[in-house]
């Protein structure tokens, strides 16, 4: 999928997409900023600045919003398409902590073994499933031994997940990834799986505000709206 396109009105063009669950696109930016910021911070050594790249960062509102939660991250930002990348750098133009980079046709172009964390939200449901190990490759080999891996994935055991990819307009390439499937590619390239967990099992409306909490104690029953997966590179 050529996102150049949706690059201008991405964030409008989601909300209106899953405004049925009560939240917005940015709501969601938010929600996976900070369970981001949360693992690292539980499992990282902020001695020194932890370096972190956005595989596929679209518009950057993620890893901007890490950014504001730690000032000490130094993020890099890369995706396929060059007119996200240019309305990235203009949105964020003061924020040092950040930069933005075109993603080569067949390479990260950062060195081996360059970042502590590397994640991917929502990116690899709009990789060909023949490439998809090629790009998990190229992840593992810009991150540092002992680092981690974060994806962030549609779930396609939840119903309501299949509904808001179907009908959106930037998700017609789409082929949802299961977390059994990914873990077994990644365990395939020597990745020891860290943690699977489900999350957004609720509506954000404001009716089930009060079950929200419910969601820190299901996540490891799979009908999540999506799961994120967390695995460490071996030393």
């Amino acid at each position: 999928m050529n996102f150049d396109k949706f690059s201008k009105n991405y964030r409008e063009i989601h909300s209106e997409n899953i405004k049925i669950s009560g939240a917005s696109s940015e709501y969601f930016a938010k929600f996976k900023a900070q369970k981001i910021d949360e693992f690292i911070h539980k499992s990282i050594n902020h001695k020194n600045p932890v370096k972190l790249l956005d595989f596929g960062c679209g518009d950057g509102l993620v890893s901007v919003l890490l950014s504001k939660l730690d000032q000490k991250y130094k993020i890099s930002c890369i995706d396929e398409s060059a007119e996200s990348i240019s309305e990235a750098k203009k949105s964020n133009v003061n924020n040092l902590s950040v930069d933005f980079k075109l993603l080569e046709k067949d390479k990260i172009p950062y060195e081996d073994i360059a970042f502590d964390v590397v994640f991917a939200i929502n990116v690899f449901h709009h990789i060909q499933v023949d490439e998809r190990s090629k790009w998990l490759r190229e992840i593992i080999r810009v991150l540092k031994p002992g680092g981690y891996i974060i994806i962030i994935e549609h779930n396609p055991l939840n119903p309501f997940t299949r509904y808001f990819v179907k009908t959106c307009a930037f998700d017609t390439d789409a082929v949802l990834i299961l977390p059994q499937d990914l873990t077994n590619k990644l365990t395939d390239l020597r990745i020891k799986k860290h943690t699977l967990e489900y999350s957004l099992f609720f509506p954000r409306w404001k009716a089930f505000k009060k079950l929200l909490f419910l969601e820190k104690l299901l996540i490891n029953v799979p009908v999540g709206g999506q799961y994120m997966y967390i695995g460490e590179k071996p030393i």
